[in-house]
């Protein structure tokens, strides 16, 4: 069972330094589901009739926003037009990514040690000892186990707090290309047309 923060006095300085950047990695993911959950919840209707095992990658039809307008039509006639504008168009799609992220602690070095890994005929990698040189694969590695520097509290009362300052600064995600192919298209599904008399719609 675990011991709470007891487990961070002797662990290998590449998880301390890897933890966090891990979870770095892990907000962008996030940040980029989020994005996708937007561009399905906002941008598309699914068919009401659609199988519950629709695939996340058919996302429908594109919802629309219409509205009617008037003006001048091509006799210099005041008309009645109607707009038709995909509603993913009026929004910034949200995409963040992490610019710069600063890592601060304080770490106290309580072991060394050394790996030797060889790489087997069945591709298995393995600890092993050796005592010459060997091949690149097989050099020993050197690596270290330390402790993040906790504070002390005294009166027979013993406390421990570990800090990790991380400073984070975001960016808006760059417009990938197919981005970029979805708001032309997006633009191109913008149109608008004459109401007719008699309700009906002319090009």
């Amino acid at each position: 069972m675990a011991n709470g923060v007891q487990d961070l006095k002797s662990i290998p300085l590449q998880d301390i330094l890897g933890a966090p950047i891990s979870a770095l990695v892990q907000a962008e993911a996030q940040a980029s589901r989020t994005a996708l959950q937007f561009i399905e919840e906002v941008g598309f209707v699914r068919p009401a009739d659609a199988p519950p095992d629709l695939s996340a990658l058919d996302v429908g039809e594109l919802r629309m926003v219409e509205f009617g307008y008037t003006k001048l039509d091509a006799d210099g006639n005041p008309a009645q037009f109607v707009a038709r504008i995909p509603l993913l168009a009026l929004f910034n799609i949200p995409g963040m990514r992490v610019k710069l992220a600063t890592l601060s602690f304080t770490a106290k070095i309580t072991d060394v040690y050394t790996e030797t890994t060889s790489q087997t005929t069945d591709g298995e990698v393995g600890d092993e000892t050796t005592d010459g040189e060997g091949s690149l694969l097989t050099r020993p590695q050197l690596g270290f186990r330390g402790s993040l520097v906790s504070s002390t509290g005294t009166q027979g009362t013993t406390t421990s707090s570990y800090d990790l300052n991380i400073k984070v600064e975001l960016e808006q995600t760059p417009i990938s290309p197919g981005m970029a192919k979805l708001q032309s298209m997006l633009d191109l599904a913008i149109s608008d047309s004459q109401v007719l008399p008699g309700g009906g719609g002319g090009g």
